[in-house]
């Protein structure tokens, strides 16, 4: 199992999957030209105004959730279980291949509600959406489940040439 390159594959799909649920994929920002500057950032379960504290940093303001956004959480754990679990798959290897499979197609999912969430901000704040870095995470997850279920589908081959041999 620990010996499978898929396995560090899958193990940095988790970890990435963790830096997706720490770390927000995105932040809004109100026009410069508009009366008031507002900030919002996306947390791991809201979308929160930010302000200024006495050192200048930012800061959540207090009663300052103004959407719920743990969807996007709920879909980047699941992900992140998803590729956990498909490490243990490692003797029922097309199982595992169908279950990456899935996984990719849920990491892309992410983006689509990440965009539901963006659409939802603009229409209803007048803001302006910027990514920060973790929003490539989906795109590396898919990446490397895509490098992992090649080297799974690469083993299944090796196993079935093997069976033949013997017979």
């Amino acid at each position: 199992m620990i010996q499978r390159i898929q396995t560090v594959y899958l193990s940095l799909a988790v970890i990435a999957s963790i830096l997706l649920c720490c770390i927000p994929p995105m932040t809004f920002m109100t026009d410069e030209d508009a009366a008031e500057q507002k900030v919002y950032a996306m947390d791991f379960r809201h979308l929160h105004e930010m302000m200024y504290d006495a050192n200048d940093n930012f800061v959540h303001a207090p009663n300052g959730a103004i959407m719920d956004t743990w969807a996007l959480t709920v879909l980047a754990v699941a992900i992140g279980a998803l590729c956990f679990v498909d490490i243990f798959l490692y003797r029922r290897r097309i199982l595992q291949a169908r279950l990456n499979v899935f996984t990719m197609i849920c990491a892309l999912g992410y983006y689509a509600l990440l965009a539901m969430y963006a659409w939802f901000a603009v229409k209803r704040f007048d803001v302006d959406w910027y990514l920060e870095w973790t929003a490539v995470m989906p795109i590396i997850i898919v990446v490397l489940l895509f490098i992992a279920t090649r080297r799974i589908l690469a083993d299944e081959a090796l196993v079935r040439s093997a069976d033949r041999l013997r017979r």
